[in-house]
């Protein structure tokens, strides 16, 4: 399975593993391989850990407690009070420890809730940091991902331009030449 990593932060983009939350919705996220292999794809230790079915529904909290968190913010409303513990509570833990071996060698251990710990504070930033006012919902649509607005205007729109971008892009110019292309 291919992850995307389009929101200029690690934690939007674990929140971004559900797709289409309102319309409908899309699981990135069904079994503990699944994150398994975003952890891998994401690039946070260099061995992925073994996960059970425990860990995998505790990431799930995670991963719908920093959405909320970030529609939140987005959004200019106060954070729900159960989703901001939950991210505290994981961001409480030590994160993926990462050592430097030598030039262009680095070594990143550790377990799921240190990856987890890694993402918690990862939310923590976006959304209580100095970036909070570039926290963006993605104007495609149907999609419902959330990112970083990194852009030198602040003005992006798009989650990514390979497909929201695109599609949005699309359907403009479809809708401008609605009239001239008929036979």
């Amino acid at each position: 399975m291919e992850f995307e990593f389009v929101s200029d932060n690690v934690a939007l983009d674990f929140a971004g593993t559900r797709m289409y939350r309102e319309s409908a919705p899309l699981e990135r996220l069904s079994a503990p391989g699944d994150l398994a292999q975003w952890i891998a794809a994401s690039a946070l230790l260099d061995v992925v850990p073994k996960i059970d079915a425990a860990s995998f529904d505790s990431a799930l909290q995670l991963r719908e407690a920093i959405y909320q968190c970030g529609v939140a913010c987005a959004r200019g409303a106060e954070l729900p009070e159960a989703d901001r513990r939950v991210v505290n509570q994981f961001a409480a833990v030590p994160p993926v420890k990462t050592r430097l071996l030598e030039v262009a060698h680095r070594v990143r251990e550790g377990d799921l809730d240190n990856v987890l710990a890694t993402v918690a504070r990862s939310a923590i930033e976006a959304v209580g940091g100095e970036e909070h006012a570039r926290l963006r919902e993605c104007g495609g649509t149907d999609c419902t991902r959330l990112f970083v607005d990194r852009s030198r205007g602040g003005n992006r729109r798009w989650c990514g331009m390979d497909i929201c971008g695109t599609r949005a892009k699309s359907a403009a110019y479809r809708q401008r030449h609605k009239g001239s292309l008929a036979p």
